[in-house]
């Protein structure tokens, strides 16, 4: 109630007893004072069921829009698919939080001879590359840096970087992106 609609209240003789319903003293007659009598109030019963209601709601709803954590696993290369694209293929192996980040992601790109995965960007996250196969160039501090094999690539956040294959044959590389805590939800709208 508002402290206008209280101050009305108690000067009509109305009281609050126990059960938490009015109680009124004096004038039964007056319209007012009838239309309050009726009016249905909200009971500590009422509000205790209101309550539940809406902590069961939001447990449900948190529970179901946490995605579970990834726990160790063996992720066979065999088993990972394929996925042709324009420039190669991918191999998508996971992309799930863990219980230190946001998310966690490893995919396994395959460069045609000649191509290039996407021209230079830059994004938030860190990532890691790593060469399989293949001489690739990347795009590191501004310069193209030519590697092979066994090679490893950061991508520091926010930095311009891009990679192509400019060896005769495919070039395959390992890409390990995270989100660190709290990344994820400043880069949503």
């Amino acid at each position: 109630m508002s402290d206008k609609l209280q101050f009305v209240v108690f000067s009509r003789a109305v009281r609050f007893v126990s059960n938490d319903k009015l109680k009124f003293i004096g004038h039964q007659t007056d319209p007012w004072l009838k239309s309050i009598q009726e009016a249905k109030m909200i009971t500590r019963r009422d509000m205790v069921i209101a309550l539940i209601a809406v902590s069961a709601t939001l447990s449900v709803v948190v529970v179901h829009s946490q995605t579970p954590v990834m726990q160790s696993f063996a992720f066979d290369w065999n088993a990972v698919r394929a996925n042709p694209t324009d420039v190669g293929s991918v191999r998508h192996f996971f992309r799930s939080p863990t219980v230190t980040l946001d998310e966690l992601e490893c995919h396994v790109t395959t460069l045609n001879a000649g191509a290039q995965s996407h021209p230079p960007h830059k994004h938030p996250n860190e990532e890691l590359v790593i060469v399989r196969e293949g001489t690739v160039e990347c795009l590191v501090n501004g310069e193209w840096k030519r590697v092979g094999p066994g090679s490893v690539i950061f991508n520091a956040s926010n930095q311009l970087h891009a990679l192509r294959n400019v060896g005769a044959g495919p070039a395959t590389y390992h890409v390990i992106n995270w989100q660190s805590p709290g990344m994820l939800k400043k880069a949503q709208p």
